[in-house]
C-alpha cells in the first residue's frame, strides 16, 4: 500500500512552534543584554529615574521612568544603541506611520521622532524588539533620538518620551513605558512582542484569536477616488454597474464619506457658494452659461493650490479637491456660454486667469518653503503665528468654502442624495436631509447581488465632529474642543498647528456611546452590514484640549474604541469593522476585537511618487499591526499607471482586495487576475510581511535591494517580488518625493526559506488536524517529502526545480518603477516515498491556477488516493476552487486527469513535467466552490 502523502499547510504562525526557544534579555553592569551575548543599550543612565522588571513569560524586560515633580511630557536618555543596523516604524502624520532604516553612530541615522516599533539586528545575528508602551492608560511612550540637533558623530543615542497629551493629565512614575525582547527569529519576536505590549498598554487582542470578517474574502468596491464626497445613489448603481457588466462583481461596497447630512458652522452659511462641491456643478455650470466657466476653473486652480500649501502628511484635500473639481469640469465640458464668443469676455477670462496663476504660483512656491523647512524653524513658527493669529479668519472661511474638515455631523441620516436608488448628486448639498438609505440599500443588494454593503463615518461622527448647534445633535451632549497638539506630532508633522481640528474645533462627546449606539442602529435597520471608521488618530489630537474633563489623548481615544466595538458586535455581528486612519498606538492597542485595519496612507492616483511607496510601507507596517489586525492595504484603481504594481502587491498581501474605479475606468483582464466571476478574491492567509534578508535594507532608497514579501496559502508559498526604488516617504520632506527617476533594474534571489513556515515542514512524517489562528481547517505536516520544492513565476511562466535547503533559489529580476512578479513555491512529495527526479518515482507539486495572481491560492488541500483506489495505480488527490488554466509539476505523464466527476483534457509538457489542464465554471455552483480533482499515474 501506498505511503499517505498530504501537502504541506503548516501551523503557519511562528509562537505556536519556535524552532529555537526565544532570548532572554536582562540589565547586567549598566548595560541591557541578551542570553546570546549580544549589547542591545549600553551605558544605561545612572540616575535613579529608570526601573526594570521581568516579563510574565520571563524572557524579556520592561522598563520603567519616573520624575521628581509630576508631569504631563518626560523625556529620557535610555543609553546607546550597539546594533548593526535598525527599522523603526514610527508616525509621520496624526494618522499614519512609516519604516525607516538606520545604522547606530550615524547621527544621519537618528532614531526618528513618534517611533513605536523598533526592531534591531545585533552584532550576533539575533534581533532585539523595543516596543513604547501605553501606560496606565493616560500616558503613550514613543522612542527617539535623545540628541537630536548635536553635530557628533558618536554613536547615537536613544531617547523616550511620554506624555499624557494633556496639560492637566500629570504623574511620576511610569511603570510600563517600554518592551524589549530578544531572539532568532524576527517574526517569533515580533509576534511574542506585539502580543505582549498590545496586552500591556491596552485591550487589543492577537489577529489570530479575533474571528475574520467575512468581506476580507470577497471583492469590494469604494466609492471614494470614484467621487469624493459627490457619491450619490446614482454613482453608487453606475459603480456596480460597470463591475458587473465586465465579469468582476463585487460582492461588497463601501459607501465612503458623502452620504451623510453634515454642514459648516451657521456663520460660513451663507457664504455666496456652499462647498464642497457637490453643489458646485450646477454653479459652475451656470457660471460657464454667464462666460465665466475659464474664470470658475482657475479659481480652481488657487483653491486647489491654497490646499496643498495648508496640507500636511496624509491630508486627503489637495486629492480631493483636485478628483472634485475633475467631476465638475466633465459635467461642464459641453456647456458653452453665449458672452463665451464675445472679445470683452475672453479678455476679462484672459487677466482672471494669469491674475489666479500668479496667486497658485506664489502657493506653490510657499508650500516648497515650508515643505523645506525644519518643523521649528522660523518660517514654520512664522507661519504658524499668522494661521492662527491675523489669518485664522480667512483660513476659516477657506476650510468652510473649499474642504469637507470642519464640516459637521447635522444628522445621523442620510442626506438626500440618497433619496431614491436613482438620485444623483447634481444640485444636492451635503447638508440636505431626506435620504432613504434603506430604499437604496435594498436596489444595491438585489440589482447587483452586493451582500455586503459598509457605510464609512468618522470615529466623532463626522470630520469636525456634531453640529454646534443643530437640533438633533444636542442630546449627545458635545463639547466643542480644541486641541493643543503635543510637541511629537509638531516635530513630525508641523501643519497640524493650522489644520482644521485645531483652528476650527471638534465638537465630540466625552463619552460617545450614544452617539456610537444610534448611529449604528440606524444604519443596521437600513440593512446596512458594517462600517468603516475612519479618522481615528484625531480623537487621541482632540484629548489634548483644555477643556474640563478632558482625560488626555490616551484615555479618550480608548474609551471611543470601547465605545465603538461595542456597538459594532451590536448591531453588526461578524465582525464588520474597517479601522482607518489609526497608526497611533493609543488606537493599535485598543483594537481588541476588531480585526481588520489599513496599514497605510491612502492610495493617492495623482501622487506618482505615491505608488512604490505605498508597497513598502504597507508590507513593513504589517510586521508590527499584523500581529492585531489582517492588514488592509486601502482601494487602488484597476486602470491607472500603477494598476499591476497594486494588483501584484494586494495578490500576496493577505488583504481584502477592492478597487475605487470610476465608472466605464477599468482593466477587466487585470481584475480577473484576482477576481472570480462570482465576486471571490485568492486572499493570501497571512499578512505579507518582508522576507527576512530585506527587513534592514532600505528598499526604496538604497538601489540595491528588491521588497519581497512572503505569504502561505494551503498548500504553498508565495512571495511578491518589487522594485520599489526611486520614491519614498520623506521625513525631512514631509510627503512623497521622488528622489531618483531612473533606479536601476533589480536581481533579487528567491528560495523556500523565505517563507518560513515552508521550512517547519521540512521532513515531517507525521499527519494531524488542526485549526491554524486564520480560521482554516488544514492538515499541520505532510509525509514523503521530497526535500524538493517548485518555484514558478508568474512573468515568466517558468517552473524551477530547488532543493528547500538551498541558498541559491532562482534569480528574479524585476524592471526600475514598480516592476514585480510572484513566486510560488510549492513542496514536492512522491506518493510512492521517492525522491529521484530522474528516475522511475513519481513526483508531484500543485502550482494553482496560473491565471490569477496569487495562482497557488486555488490548491486548497493535495492528498494521495492511492489507497482508495481499486486498481494499483498511484493517484493524487487535489480540493481546488476556480477557474481558468490549472498547472502543476509531473515527474510522469498521467494516465488520466478527473476534475468534478469528469475526465478532462490535458497537455503534458515532458521536457519541463508541466501538467496543464482547463477547470471551466461550476455548473452546480460558485466559481469558487471546492471542487474534486484526482490525478491518476
Amino acid at each position: 500500500m501506498a505511503s499517505t502523502v498530504t501537502m504541506p499547510s503548516p501551523t503557519i504562525e511562528a509562537p505556536k512552534k519556535q524552532i529555537s526557544p526565544p532570548l532572554t534579555v536582562y540589565t547586567s553592569n549598566g548595560n541591557i543584554v541578551s542570553s546570546s551575548g549580544a549589547v542591545i543599550l549600553q551605558n544605561l543612565p545612572n540616575e535613579g529615574n529608570m526601573t526594570s522588571r521581568c516579563s510574565d513569560d520571563g524572557t524579556a524586560l520592561i522598563l520603567g521612568i519616573s520624575s521628581s515633580t509630576p508631569t504631563s511630557s518626560l523625556d529620557v536618555a535610555l543609553g546607546t544603541l550597539t546594533a548593526r543596523r535598525y527599522l523603526a516604524l514610527g508616525r509621520t502624520s496624526l494618522w499614519w506611520m512609516s519604516p525607516y532604516w538606520g545604522c547606530p553612530g550615524n547621527t544621519d541615522d537618528a532614531v526618528p521622532a513618534e517611533t513605536q516599533f523598533l526592531l534591531l539586528q545585533l552584532e550576533d545575528g539575533s534581533c532585539a524588539l523595543l516596543l513604547p508602551l501605553l501606560d496606565s492608560g493616560k500616558f503613550r511612550a514613543t522612542l527617539r533620538n535623545s540628541t537630536q540637533h548635536t553635530n557628533s558623530k558618536s554613536t547615537a543615542a536613544l531617547g523616550m518620551r511620554v506624555e499624557s497629551g494633556a496639560a492637566t493629565i500629570t504623574a511620576t512614575d511610569f511603570s510600563s513605558a517600554l518592551y524589549i525582547a530578544a531572539g532568532i527569529d524576527p517574526y517569533e519576536l515580533i509576534a511574542r512582542g506585539v502580543a505582549a505590549a498590545a496586552s500591556l498598554s491596552g485591550t487589543a487582542k492577537p489577529r489570530t484569536s479575533k474571528s475574520v470578517p467575512p468581506i476580507a474574502d470577497k471583492f469590494l468596491w469604494c466609492t471614494w477616488d470614484a467621487y469624493y464626497s459627490t457619491i450619490s445613489a446614482e454613482g453608487v448603481k453606475l459603480g456596480l454597474a460597470a463591475l458587473v457588466a465586465g465579469g468582476t462583481p463585487p460582492k461588497g461596497v463601501i459607501i465612503d464619506d458623502g452620504w451623510q447630512v453634515t454642514d459648516v458652522d451657521p456663520m460660513y452659511r451663507r457664504e455666496k457658494e456652499q462647498y464642497p462641491l457637490l453643489s458646485r456643478t450646477a454653479a459652475a455650470t451656470a457660471a460657464a452659461d454667464r462666460g465665466g466657466g475659464l474664470i470658475n476653473s482657475a479659481g480652481m486652480e488657487v483653491d486647489e493650490a491654497a490646499a496643498e500649501l495648508l496640507a500636511g502628511p496624509g491630508d486627503q484635500n489637495p486629492d480631493m479637491l483636485k478628483g472634485e473639481h475633475e467631476i465638475i469640469t466633465e459635467a461642464t465640458s459641453g456647456t458653452t456660454g453665449s458672452t463665451g464668443t464675445h472679445l470683452v469676455g475672453k479678455l476679462r477670462r484672459g487677466v482672471g486667469h494669469l491674475i489666479a496663476s500668479f496667486e497658485a504660483a506664489l502657493l506653490h512656491v510657499g508650500k516648497y518653503l515650508l515643505d523645506s523647512a525644519h518643523s521649528d524653524s522660523l518660517i514654520i513658527r512664522a507661519f504658524t503665528a499668522l494661521a492662527t493669529g491675523p489669518l485664522k479668519a480667512n483660513l476659516l472661511r477657506f476650510y468652510a468654502h473649499a474642504t469637507d474638515h470642519t464640516r459637521r455631523l447635522s444628522s445621523i441620516k442620510a442626506n438626500a442624495k440618497f433619496a431614491t436608488p436613482g438620485t444623483g448628486a447634481t444640485g444636492i448639498s451635503l447638508a440636505a436631509p431626506g435620504g432613504d438609505l434603506s430604499t437604496v440599500v435594498s436596489s444595491i443588494k438585489s440589482d447587483y447581488g452586493v451582500e455586503y454593503v459598509y457605510a464609512w463615518h468618522a470615529m466623532g461622527g463626522f470630520w469636525g465632529g456634531l453640529g454646534v448647534q443643530d437640533p438633533e445633535m444636542a442630546k449627545y451632549k458635545s463639547q466643542l474642543l480644541l486641541p493643543v497638539p503635543t510637541p511629537s506630532i509638531l516635530e513630525v508633522d508641523p501643519a497640524v498647528a493650522w489644520v482644521q481640528p485645531v483652528v476650527a474645533g471638534v465638537s465630540l462627546p466625552l463619552d460617545p456611546t450614544l452617539l456610537h449606539q444610534e448611529m449604528h442602529e440606524y444604519l443596521a435597520s437600513c440593512g446596512v452590514d458594517g462600517v468603516k471608521v475612519d479618522v481615528q488618530g484625531t480623537i487621541g489630537l482632540v484629548g489634548s484640549s483644555p477643556a474640563d474633563g478632558s482625560p488626555g489623548g490616551p484615555a479618550l481615544a480608548a474609551a471611543y474604541h470601547r465605545s465603538l466595538e461595542a456597538s459594532v458586535a451590536r448591531h453588526f455581528p461578524g465582525n464588520h469593522l474597517i479601522n482607518c486612519m489609526c497608526h497611533s498606538t493609543e488606537d493599535l492597542y485598543n483594537f481588541k476585537d476588531s480585526n481588520l485595519a489599513r496599514v497605510s496612507d491612502d492610495f493617492y492616483p495623482r501622487r506618482p511618487a505615491s505608488h512604490t511607496s505605498h508597497i513598502a510601507n504597507c508590507s513593513f507596517n504589517s510586521l508590527f499591526m499584523g500581529e492585531i489586525v489582517i492588514p488592509d492595504y486601502d482601494m487602488f484603481h484597476s486602470k491607472h499607471p500603477s494598476a499591476f504594481l497594486h494588483a501584484t502587491a494586494r495578490a500576496v498581501s493577505g488583504s481584502p482586495v477592492y478597487v475605487s474605479d470610476k465608472p466605464g475606468h477599468h482593466d477587466f483582464d487585470l481584475l480577473k487576475r484576482l477576481v472570480f466571476s462570482d465576486g471571490s478574491v485568492l486572499r493570501a492567509l497571512l499578512p505579507g510581511r518582508p522576507t527576512a534578508d530585506c527587513l534592514f535594507e532600505n528598499v526604496s532608497h538604497d538601489n540595491t535591494t528588491a521588497l519581497k514579501i512572503w505569504n502561505m496559502n494551503s498548500v504553498n508559498g508565495v512571495v511578491g517580488v518589487f522594485n520599489v526604488q526611486g520614491s519614498s516617504f520623506s521625513r525631512r520632506y514631509r510627503s512623497f518625493r521622488t528622489h531618483d527617476s531612473s533606479p536601476p533594474t533589480l536581481t533579487a534571489v528567491v528560495k523556500p526559506e523565505d517563507v518560513p513556515p515552508l521550512m517547519e515542514t521540512k521532513n515531517k512524517n507525521k499527519i494531524s488536524e488542526s485549526t491554524d489562528g486564520d480560521g482554516i481547517s488544514s492538515p499541520s505536516s505532510f509525509a514523503s517529502s521530497t526535500g524538493l520544492c517548485v518555484l514558478y513565476s508568474d512573468r515568466s511562466g517558468a517552473m524551477s526545480v530547488v532543493d528547500m535547503d538551498s541558498s541559491t533559489g532562482i534569480e528574479v529580476q524585476v524592471a526600475p518603477n514598480g516592476g514585480c512578479d510572484v513566486i510560488t513555491i510549492c513542496p514536492i512529495v512522491s506518493p510512492d516515498g521517492g525522491s529521484d527526479l530522474d528516475g522511475s518515482d513519481v513526483l508531484f507539486a500543485p502550482v494553482g491556477l496560473v491565471n490569477m495572481l496569487n495562482a497557488g491560492g486555488a490548491v486548497m488541500s493535495c492528498d494521495d488516493s492511492s489507497s482508495c483506489s481499486s486498481s494499483s495505480s498511484l493517484s493524487i488527490s487535489m480540493k481546488i476552487r476556480g477557474v481558468g488554466q490549472f498547472l502543476a509539476f509531473a515527474s510522469h505523464r498521467p494516465v488520466s486527469v478527473e476534475f468534478d466527476g469528469k475526465n478532462v483534457e490535458f497537455e503534458y509538457e515532458e521536457a519541463g513535467s508541466a501538467l496543464r489542464f482547463i477547470i471551466n465554471e461550476n455548473e452546480n455552483g460558485p466559481s469558487s466552490a471546492e471542487r474534486l480533482c484526482s490525478v491518476q499515474f
